[in-house]
């Protein structure tokens, strides 16, 4: 069967803890505590999925990181003229990293 990245956001974002913005397709958000399994793994290639974009979005600040001969990106922090959106993004983002469902060794 193959996956599709559209049915990971669906599934995931029927547990999502609210946002203060709307939560759309491409958006990071978090999960309520009692996400079953299969949504919670859903949810870690989804954002897998899209924090290429988040990487490109403009809102995080990067630094090339060399892993095992490879360069890849740290995120080492978030740029000052961010509007609400972003903000919250960023945000969220950096809770995804500190509760281990993200990794910044490296990030990309």
């Amino acid at each position: 069967m193959i996956e599709n990245p559209n049915e990971w956001f669906y599934n995931s974002a029927k547990y999502a803890i609210d946002n203060k913005n709307q939560i759309q397709y491409g958006c990071v958000f978090l999960l309520r505590k009692d996400a079953p399994d299969k949504v919670q793994e859903d949810y870690k290639k989804y954002i897998k999925l899209i924090k290429k974009s988040f990487f490109s979005s403009g809102i995080g600040v990067f630094k090339p990181y060399n892993c095992n001969g490879l360069v890849g990106y740290k995120l080492i922090g978030f740029n000052d003229n961010l509007n609400d959106f972003e903000k919250e993004q960023a945000d969220i983002m950096k809770k995804l990293i500190d509760n281990g469902c993200i990794s910044n060794e490296p990030f990309i």
